[in-house]
Order: C-alpha cells, then structure tokens, then sequence
C-alpha cells in the first residue's frame, strides 16, 4: 500500500502510531535500568543514553511500520494504521525515521547505556539482565500472536496455531515464563542488585508470574485467558525494570560502600 498524493507528513497522532511511541519509551526505560545498574548512580550520561535510545527506538519503529505496511493492510487490527490508510506515505515515512534514528545513532556512538557508565558490556551482571530479557520475549510474543491468531494468518505470517494445538501452546508458554521466573535469582548471584527491598520485589515478581504461567494450564484457553496473561507478563517487565533502576539508591552492601567513598571524597575535598 502507499499513501495518497497528498498525504506528506503525519499528525501527532499518526506520530505516535508510526512510531510507537509508547513501545520505544518503554525500550527507553529498559535502557535506563541497564545504566543504573551498572553505574549505581545517576550521571549526565544517563541523558544522553536515554536520548539515542530513544531517537533511535522511533526511528527503527517508523521503518518497521513501512517494511510491514503491506501485511498491515491485510490484518483488521492494524490496517487503519497511517501507512496502509494512505494517511502517510512510504517516502515520508522513510524520511521520518532516518531523521530519528540517525541523529540517534550518533548519539549513542559516544554514549550509550552500559559502556557509558563506564562497564565491561561481558559483565555477568549485565548478562543476567540481558538473560532475563531475551527469555522474557518468548512468552510476551506468543502471548501476542494466539491473541491475534486469525489477523496474522490474514497477513500469511506463521503462527502458533498451525504448528500447536492450544494446549501444547500453553504447556510452552508456561516453560518461558517459568525460565524467566527462574532467572531472577542470576541478578543478585551476579551482583545487578543488593538491596534487600529490591530482592524481596524481585522474588514476589518471579513467583507471581510462575503462578500465572501455571494458570495457563488450568481453564478455558481463549482470549480473555490469553490477554490476561499477555498484560501479566507485561507488568513483571515494568516491576523489573522499575526494581533495577531503584536498587542503587537503597540501602545494600555495595550502595553502602559507594556512599562512604562520597563521603570520604567530599571530606577531602573540604579539609584544607
């Protein structure tokens, strides 16, 4: 599909449609957990790391709405979206996302999440958080697809349905979500976290969405079922994410220690 003559650039809200803004901010949050956990501490780097993070999320965003606009057009949940609708065009929605996610790029070649706060990217902490996150996708896009199950067979995109029956689906699914569950306990065995608060979080997080894995396997799987599921696992994503970025700022063994090297500092500082 391609945009009418006249339709140039988008609208606010064809904005945020193209470039999913709320997804990207979210992508921006994630990033910003990596940092503080690296760094234990709030630089001007982290502004700059969430900036090109940012930029470069709705940049990447525009062009997978225009990679995928032909698809779009086919689903019913996505086809009054500005590309398929002719709101934009494909030019302009090219152009859009080179001019975020360029200016993004440049950005984080200086400075960007962990490496800006100055960590070894083979960190075990920062692999913990990374493992997390890589399992934690599985059960958040299989969710996604048996929900809209008929629309991406619209589209002719692969789905669950035609390799799994539902049970079989659910059975995998609740696996993913118990491997996330599980992996928590890599964070504070790798040093991401400390702070007793954080872990007590983290632990209540890890077991609700193994209980809510296990519920998959009880009931009715249909849509309500799988919805519920999909926005649970959504929500230990935010939990997670707002627990990393607290940690450094609670009481624990290494925020104890970088506490009285500041205080140690500042009183150098002051002494004549």
């Amino acid at each position: 599909m391609t945009a009418s003559p006249g339709a140039t650039l988008p609208s606010w809200t064809d904005f945020k449609q193209l470039t999913k803004l709320s997804i990207s901010a979210a992508s921006t949050f994630t990033a910003a957990a990596g940092y503080l956990a690296a760094s234990r501490a709030c630089h001007w780097g982290l502004l700059s790391s969430l900036l090109g993070t940012l930029l470069l999320a709705l940049g990447s965003s525009t062009w997978n709405e225009v990679q995928e606009c032909r698809h779009d057009a086919r689903m019913v949940r996505t086809r009054n979206r500005p590309l398929p609708a002719g709101r934009v065009s494909v030019r302009a929605g090219l152009l859009l996302g080179a001019a975020l996610a360029g200016p993004g790029f440049a950005v984080l070649l200086l400075a960007h999440g962990w490496p800006t706060a100055l960590a070894d990217l083979r960190s075990p902490a920062l692999m913990s958080l990374c493992l997390i996150f890589f399992l934690w996708q599985v059960p958040h896009f299989w969710m996604l697809m048996l929900l809209h199950d008929q629309d991406y067979g619209r589209a002719d995109f692969p789905t669950l349905s035609r390799h799994f029956r539902p049970d079989q689906s659910a059975r995998l699914t609740c696996t993913w979500m118990a491997a996330t569950a599980f992996s928590c306990a890599f964070l504070p065995a790798f040093g991401a976290v400390y702070s007793l608060p954080v872990l007590v979080i983290l632990g209540v997080a890890a077991l609700w969405l193994l209980w809510q894995g296990l519920a998959l396997l009880r009931g009715t799987l249909d849509g309500p079922r799988f919805r519920r599921t999909f926005w649970a696992i959504n929500l230990f994503a935010l939990v997670l994410i707002l627990a990393v970025s607290a940690d450094p700022f609670l009481p624990g063994p290494r925020t104890t220690a970088t506490l009285a090297r500041w205080g140690s500092a500042a009183g150098t500082t002051a002494s004549p």
